[in-house]
């Protein structure tokens, strides 16, 4: 994925909208840390944070740095509050109601 990304930011950089695409790229490589983290992959999450290192700020970096330092008990933990978000009914589901509160009548002026 870090191959794809590369090449896409050679060609938003060869069209002037480098800008345009670092937002997606940011989103995107932040969606790909996450699961490495989760997954206890740090070697593929450090390199990612070297190789698109204008992206991140210090503290983020650092941050996937500490997380990526005991992976395995990182990602138990990560897996455990998965599981008990699961459990405990904790996420949030969209539903209609949230989703498209009722409009309240509009009362009559007279």
């Amino acid at each position: 994925m870090r191959k794809v990304l590369a090449r896409y930011f050679d060609a938003a950089r060869e069209a002037g909208r480098l800008d345009d695409y670092r937002v997606f790229a940011r989103m995107e490589i932040e969606r790909i840390l996450a699961m490495c983290v989760f997954n206890g992959l740090p070697e593929h999450a450090r390199t990612t944070v070297r190789q698109f290192r204008e992206l991140f700020k210090w503290h983020q970096r650092s941050g996937v740095y500490l997380l990526t330092v005991f992976p395995g008990a990182t990602s138990a933990v990560l897996r455990f509050a998965a599981y008990m978000g699961q459990v405990l009914h904790l996420e949030r589901q969209a539903s209609r109601r949230r989703l498209y509160p009722k409009r309240s009548a509009k009362k009559a002026d007279g």
